[in-house]
């Protein structure tokens, strides 16, 4: 059964600031000019168009955007800055169809148009700089070159983990000029926020650029119990990067990371009921967790003659340590520590072959290699219980994991005149293996088996054929294969193993300029075929809640999206932006969780419709004065929470957030002083939920603290001043 239907209620939520925009460009075409809507716009009327080219790298070479027959986002550091995006709780309200967060461990859930998972699933790729990010997903969106999310499964190109496609961080590198930026800002519950850049060429063929950040939050979760905040933190962040170009065909790229997170977890506790969420928790243990991670990659590349030959290694380590409440209640009953006596590392190897674009044919060439020794994606190989005060198991869990991925990989695309065919193909290997020393307080020589390990070979193609009309439209039609390995459901009452899951997506769709390149849209519409579906529940196990991986089975996801950007060629400074998105994914016959047939309902974590507006205006106040206005609302429409069928707490209410930000500055002098407000109107929505974790619930959906929810954050006002040189 439905949460949603398609109601005139949801329609006018859903569309309004679309036809709010769509009536705002027809009358500026019935306004406007002829010399405006002419075939080509005077050279005087340039700063009134969308005529910027907007480059990416979602291919792994340099391309147009509106170039490339896929659905992706880019967003870029202006605009990151502009719209006082710092985190990708943050972007999830920039596109439709796509829900972000941080998990209370300070990792990501991620889904794309209804694919990937909350929680331990992988499901979508992060990339920092072109290696896959396993451990620092939730990093702060400073020094950025933009943000990619690239929509769809990214099987052929980026491999397993990526069957709802991918989110790429593209730092800013050294350049060729000195440069200094300095930031700081201050906020509500005592936040504050500094970040520093600088840049200095060394030689003609040498340039270094090192930036910082440091930002304290006291958050906006209050423990009642300890009358302090319940989920204060510091997090501080160091980047350097030397660029080295000793020759014009030869570049390498340098980058160390060092990024160092503690405090209190994410605003994660008991709750009462999913439709009014509570800012407060009662704890006895002041939870403190404290993540710490070491990333070095070695970019290097050389230009023969038609092609370029690109290395890239990368070796990250991660460790962690949590001390929390496992009870979430103010009674000294259970508390877990988790430490980690094996940091997590990482290593990477990517070499690739890409040709030189040519009117006739391109092509790619690509192995790829990489090493995950101890306990990823989980974060927590050994934990200890401290219950009633006294009694200690230790360890009451502890476990070692290890995964070797291997692949081969390739793309070529054939050019005929306007028409475009293009085909990709990865064909790797993943081997996946665990070790149980302690299983819920029990050795590991008295299990039945102890160790584990799942193999599993993968071919995931990919075609498209396009048409390039000119800047009007690139029209496409394209189909896509990703996959998510099998692996070990470690922490379940009984451990197992679960299979690999596969996403096929078919999809066509249109992108282009409009009006003198006054409008800028894209539109696409795609089905997705989803076998075998990974996903994760909560459950009760001596009082923690522990997490379960199985394959549920098969479900299906089809919707359109779409979006426009306008630059009204009568008021000079004004750029309008709306996106929409309409989704249907639900589990097919066949889907059963812990006996339940689940036929027929939603999937989790899947609006059925979404969208967001954007307003910006920058107006010379006086010939070296510049203000800088932005305006932007996000919709989410109701959705399930999990894939189990819970009566009334398991929907997410549908809810609107609105941020706005307003500067002043002096672009030639380069500072500048801003305000900005998150979540204007204080929204109170949650960012995951649990229903039923601590307890049952009564018949309307509400209880006494049964339910364990992280919430979304509340009002806050920001004030911040920047200086750059």
């Amino acid at each position: 059964m439905k949460i949603t239907k398609l109601s005139k209620r949801n329609l006018g939520n859903f569309c309004a600031p679309v036809a709010l925009l769509a009536a705002f460009v027809v009358a500026d075409v019935i306004i406007a000019s002829p010399v405006a809507l002419a075939d080509e716009v005077d050279a005087n009327e340039s700063d009134r168009v969308l005529d910027e080219v907007v480059v990416v790298t979602s291919r792994k070479r340099e391309e147009n955007l509106l170039d490339i027959p896929e659905s992706i986002v880019a967003i870029s550091s202006e605009n990151l800055k502009r719209k006082g995006i710092i985190s990708i709780d943050d972007l999830t309200q920039e596109t439709p169809s796509v829900l972000l967060s941080r998990r209370n461990d300070n990792n990501a859930n991620v889904i794309i148009r209804g694919v990937g998972s909350f929680g331990n699933t992988q499901g979508v790729g992060f990339y920092v700089d072109e290696v896959q990010n396993f451990t620092d997903q939730t990093m702060r969106l400073e020094d950025l070159e933009r943000v990619e999310i690239l929509k769809g499964p990214q099987g052929a190109l980026y491999g397993g983990s990526n069957i709802g496609g991918a989110i790429r961080y593209i730092s800013r590198e050294p350049g060729d000029d000195v440069s200094v930026t300095l930031k700081t800002e201050l906020g509500g519950e005592d936040y504050k926020n500094v970040y520093g850049s600088v840049n200095i060429p060394l030689t003609d063929k040498v340039a270094w650029r090192t930036s910082a950040y440091y930002v304290s939050d006291d958050g906006f979760l209050e423990n009642t119990f300890l009358d302090k905040p319940g989920n204060s933190t510091e997090e501080y962040s160091v980047r350097t990067q030397l660029l080295v170009k000793p020759t014009e065909d030869l570049r390498a790229l340098f980058t160390l990371r060092y990024r160092e997170f503690e405090g209190g977890l994410l605003p994660f506790g008991a709750q009462s009921d999913v439709n009014n969420p509570v800012y407060e928790i009662e704890m006895d243990v002041d939870s403190y967790a404290k993540k710490e991670i070491w990333a070095g990659v070695a970019n290097i590349s050389y230009d023969f003659d038609g092609a370029t030959l690109t290395s890239i290694s990368s070796l990250t380590q991660k460790k962690e340590f949590w001390d929390v409440d496992a009870d979430y209640t103010s009674v000294p009953f259970l508390r877990g520590v988790i430490d980690d006596p094996r940091p997590a590392k990482i290593y990477t190897q990517e070499l690739r072959l890409t040709s030189e674009q040519t009117e006739a044919w391109d092509w790619l060439l690509g192995l790829y290699g990489a090493r995950q020794v101890d306990n990823l994606p989980r974060p927590s190989p050994s934990a200890a219980i401290i219950a009633d005060g006294a009694v200690v198991i230790d360890p009451y869990t502890d476990k070692s994991t290890e995964q070797t991925d291997l692949a081969v990989f390739g793309t070529t695309n054939f050019h005929f005149g306007n028409f475009t065919l293009g085909g990709g193909l990865r064909v790797g290997r993943t081997e996946y293996d665990a070790d149980i020393f302690i299983h819920q307080g029990v050795p590991a020589v008295a299990l039945p088996q102890s160790t584990f390990s799942k193999t599993g070979t993968f071919v995931l193609p990919k075609v498209t054929l396009s048409y390039d009309t000119g800047d009007a439209a690139l029209l496409y039609a394209s189909v896509s294969r990703g996959a998510e390995p099998g692996k070990v459901s470690l922490d379940t009452d009984t451990i197992a193993t679960y299979k690999p899951e596969y996403s096929t997506q078919y999809e066509i769709g249109a992108k282009g300029k409009i009006l003198s390149d006054s409008v800028q849209y894209e539109v696409a519409a795609y089905w997705i075929d989803y076998k075998d579906r990974q996903s994760e529940s909560a459950e009760m196990v001596d009082g923690f809640i522990v997490e379960t991986i199985t394959n549920i089975g098969d479900s299906r996801s089809y919707g359109i999206e779409g979006g426009l950007q306008y630059r009204p060629s009568s008021i000079d400074g004004l750029t309008l932006g709306a996106s929409i998105g309409y989704l249907d994914a639900q589990w097919e016959d066949g889907a059963v969780l812990n006996g339940v047939d689940l036929s027929g309902q939603d999937i989790p974590n899947a609006a059925e419709l979404t969208g967001n507006a954007n307003v910006n205006y920058i107006a010379d106040i006086t010939n070296s004065l510049q203000l800088d206005f932005n305006f932007g609302a996000s919709y989410s429409d109701e959705f399930l929470w999990q894939p189990r069928i819970i009566p009334i707490s398991n929907t997410n209410p549908e809810h609107w957030l609105v941020n706005a930000r307003v500067a002043l500055g002096a672009p030639e002098s380069g500072w500048q002083i801003a305000a900005r407000v998150q979540n204007m109107f204080d929204e109170k929505y949650f960012n995951e939920f649990y229903p039923q974790s601590l307890g049952p619930q009564d018949a309307d959906g509400t209880c006494d603290m049964c339910h364990t929810g992280a919430l979304g954050g509340q009002r806050r006002f920001y004030i911040s001043a920047s200086y750059e040189f």
